[in-house]
């Protein structure tokens, strides 16, 4: 049996919303593709998780800063109350229960709100000098350099300790959440993955990697990793 991968989806004027290239990634992973409405309701929540083996928290809009306990600045972008609900309810279950989840863009950000971390609300307010993370070029071009941790996940996944991503984002982790680390960077700074070593496999990326898949090794191999995780197996092997 292939392996059930939900992928969250969200709501755009009365309609479901997902980009196939989610999609087309997880297909080429080997799993069998989900699109998951965004539903804040326990039970509910509770049930998806049941019924899937992996997760891939998508891209989209900024997370609610009252999440994390601050008021909204001017930088802040629209936020979809409904889609944080959930996937905060989301990824707090799938982790109770060591499910595995990739968390993509804005996925890594509110990986890190629902397990008690915070945000900048624009990358302005890291540093005045950053690099151009909302990159002006087409998302399946990488744009600037990543710095990977040794002997974490994403470098054990990867086997390099340097790749170059796309980058479509204004928001970027503060503080990190209790249970996560940084595995990559910036060359700024700004942190590009964090991951759990306590789960089975939960990583969060701040690129785009589906946006890459088709014609990215790195990219693809971010989700043939989720797929592996989700069978017997369990996730790839993590030096100590």
């Amino acid at each position: 049996m292939l392996p059930k991968v939900g992928i969250t989806a969200s709501v755009f004027e009365g309609k479901l919303a997902l980009n196939e290239q989610y999609v087309k990634a997880a297909l080429m992973a080997g799993a069998v593709p989900y699109a998951v409405p965004p539903i804040p309701d326990p039970r509910t929540i509770e049930q998806y998780v049941r019924e899937m083996d992996g997760w891939i928290v998508s891209g989209g809009a900024d997370v609610d800063p009252v999440h994390y306990g601050e008021q909204p600045l001017p930088e802040l972008g629209p936020v979809l109350p409904d889609r944080d609900r959930f996937e905060i309810g989301l990824i707090r279950e799938a982790a109770k229960k060591n499910v595995p989840v990739i968390a993509v863009c804005r996925g890594l950000q509110v990986l890190n709100v629902a397990l008690g971390g915070s945000l900048y609300q624009d990358v302005r307010h890291y540093r005045s000098d950053h690099l151009q993370h909302q990159q002006k070029s087409a998302p399946h071009i990488a744009s600037h350099a990543v710095e990977i941790v040794p002997h974490s996940l994403l470098h054990s996944i990867l086997n390099k300790s340097e790749i170059r991503t796309n980058s479509l984002h204004h928001q970027s982790v503060k503080s990190v959440a209790p249970g996560l680390f940084v595995s990559a960077r910036a060359p700024d700074g700004v942190v590009e993955a964090v991951e759990s070593r306590s789960h089975r496999f939960v990583l969060g990326v701040q690129w785009h990697p589906e946006a890459m898949a088709a014609a990215d090794d790195d990219a693809m191999k971010l989700f043939l990793a989720l797929t592996d995780a989700c069978g017997p197996n369990g996730n790839p092997s993590i030096e100590p």
